[in-house]
């Protein structure tokens, strides 16, 4: 797997910064309660579908989403532990408080 440079690293991100701030505001724009999500949670499978990465939507009461982002091996999640190959979970609230 190439290496990216950190000044590659600082332009990718300061390209992406200003849709992920738009993005941020726009979803606070617009909060929704638990299981109510909708709108937020399309936004999200958009922006997933957009950077190409695998996802699974319709989970938890219809507003969850789970993605997939290969590491190193580029291996594709099994739903086994025996893998052998090390991942990293990430749980993210998006509902709003009433």
């Amino acid at each position: 797997m190439a290496r990216i440079s950190p000044e590659r690293l600082r332009a990718l991100i300061a390209e992406e910064l200003p849709r992920a701030i738009s993005t941020r505001r726009d979803l606070h724009m617009h909060p929704e309660i638990a299981y109510e999500e909708h709108r937020t949670a399309e936004v999200i499978r958009r922006a997933l579908q957009e950077a190409g990465i695998e996802f699974r939507g319709g989970l938890a009461g219809g507003t969850g989403t789970l993605a997939h982002l290969p590491g190193r091996g580029g291996h594709r999640a099994t739903g086994h532990r025996a893998t052998g190959h090390r991942a990293t979970g990430l749980r993210a609230d998006i509902d709003a408080l009433p």
